[in-house]
């Protein structure tokens, strides 16, 4: 799809993992959810799941593209992810169901407004591993408790 853009390595994302943070999938095709037939959502969430199963990565959540949840993906994730990521917003703790938001923009006034009973995801789309190694570290420097998705959980 991104025929000119620079992609992670497996390797590079195996080392994002190994340090911590979650590889959610994010479909085969890049497609909202919310506009797609059944046939089509299934493919994306088996299609990606299957992609990074043979490569060795687990991945326990489905982020979907747009940040475009559809009720029809979430009753399909079931065997395949924990937990689907939607829409934009603050999540609360304890955490209810599959579906949790993650913040327009990822703005830092955003993820310093976060309190000790909400959590805020925060996304890296084409991630550069350097920059994404140095955004954790800026974020942990704002006094913001950086987990990864797995901590936060049930």
């Amino acid at each position: 799809m991104f025929p000119d853009a620079r992609v992670l390595t497996w390797n590079e994302l195996a080392g994002i993992r190994d340090a911590g943070h979650e590889i959610a999938s994010h479909g085969t095709r890049h497609v909202d959810l919310s506009l797609s037939t059944d046939s089509e959502v299934k493919m994306e969430l088996l299609g990606s799941h299957h992609v990074f199963r043979s490569k060795g990565f687990d991945t326990s959540t489905y982020a979907c593209a747009f940040n475009c949840y559809t009720r029809k993906a979430d009753d399909m994730i079931d065997g395949l992810y924990r937990s689907i990521r939607g829409f934009p917003g603050k999540n609360f703790l304890p955490v209810e169901g599959h579906v949790y938001h993650v913040c327009a923009g990822n703005s830092m006034k955003e993820l310093e407004d976060a309190r000790e009973n909400q959590w805020i995801i925060g996304v890296w789309h084409d991630v550069d591993p350097k920059r994404f190694e140095s955004d954790v570290v800026h974020v942990k420097k704002t006094g913001v408790r950086v987990a990864t998705v797995g901590e936060m959980m049930p």
